[in-house]
């Protein structure tokens, strides 16, 4: 089959273009073509849809302000076109749509005539930033506000990222926990070392405990859900402390029975411990609340 030349190829991928932007889908351009008589296959058929998508995208994707401003340019015109006319009304309305479009005010809710939120001017950054010390300072109106004057917006987004960044904020979570214990029990040991009280190896074998269930658990949750812990772990995490003693704090950390035994000898008889398959239970739990399936 003969190539087309590159202006019959781009006069084609235009039509192809207005056919998209009028709702068609593959088989009416499949059809377009045949009644054009276009001597193509599916395959270019296909391949004329998508440059003709790239194309389309490319010019939506064009400069807000550029955007803006062509819009702005047509609403003055239907104005100057409208007030010519004697047409009060539409001019009004041409009047307040532009309005609306500068973000001068909000439209109306239609059922009170209250006004909606006005964004406010100031950046995504500086909001956040505002917010931030908002909240750190207990200052509820000061968030009521930028929360108000901060607009609704809707991502393209794959629906897996969502879930993605869970796992990869729950994985800085179980970090942070087992650096805790882990810096605990170093930190008895030494001090166990240079002192003669039983309170440090009191401290360092639940440190040491609490490690070793905190560590099962997770390994628990992430192979229940089909996840490589070890990939996480070093997606996350770049220091050297976990991966240079946590075998060791496994090692050194009494079983339930040991600490328990421990526990009441130090007056609390009635304690009950944390367990792998609690902390596993709780992970799983939290990734429930964003994935249920």
């Amino acid at each position: 089959m003969p190539k087309s030349d590159r202006s019959t190829t781009n006069r084609r991928i235009n039509d192809v273009g207005k056919l998209l932007v009028a709702g068609a889908e593959f088989a009416d351009i499949r059809q377009f073509a045949l009644a054009q008589g276009w001597t193509v296959t599916d395959r270019q058929v296909r391949r004329y849809q998508e440059i003709a998508y790239k194309r389309l995208a490319k010019v939506t994707n064009r400069d807000r302000r550029q955007l803006l401003g062509r819009h702005l340019m047509q609403r003055r015109a239907l104005y100057a076109r409208s007030v010519k006319g004697n047409d009060n009304r539409t001019a009004l309305a041409v009047l307040r749509d532009e309005a609306q479009l500068q973000g001068l005010y909000a439209g109306a809710d239609g059922k009170n005539g209250s006004m909606g939120p006005q964004y406010s001017p100031l950046t995504r950054r500086e909001r956040t930033v505002r917010l931030l010390a908002a909240q750190a300072a207990g200052d509820r109106t000061q968030v009521g506000l930028l929360m108000h004057a901060t607009p609704i917006c809707t991502y393209l987004l794959p629906d897996t990222m969502m879930v993605e960044h869970l796992l990869h904020i729950m994985t800085l979570m179980y970090v942070s926990e087992q650096l805790e214990q882990a810096a605990l029990c170093i930190n008895a040991m030494f001090c166990d070392l240079i002192e003669t009280d039983d309170e440090w190896d009191y401290v360092g074998n639940i440190a040491a405990y609490l490690f070793r269930i905190g560590r099962e658990g997770w390994h628990q949750f992430t192979k229940a859900i089909g996840v490589d812990a070890n990939f996480l772990f070093k997606e996350n995490h770049q220091g050297t402390m976990l991966e240079q003693y946590g075998d060791k704090i496994c090692e050194i950390a009494p079983s339930a029975e040991e600490l328990q035994a421990k526990m009441a000898k130090a007056g609390n008889p009635q304690v009950r411990l944390k367990t792998a398959d609690d902390n596993f239970r709780s992970w799983r739990r939290l990734f429930a609340q964003i994935c249920p399936e």
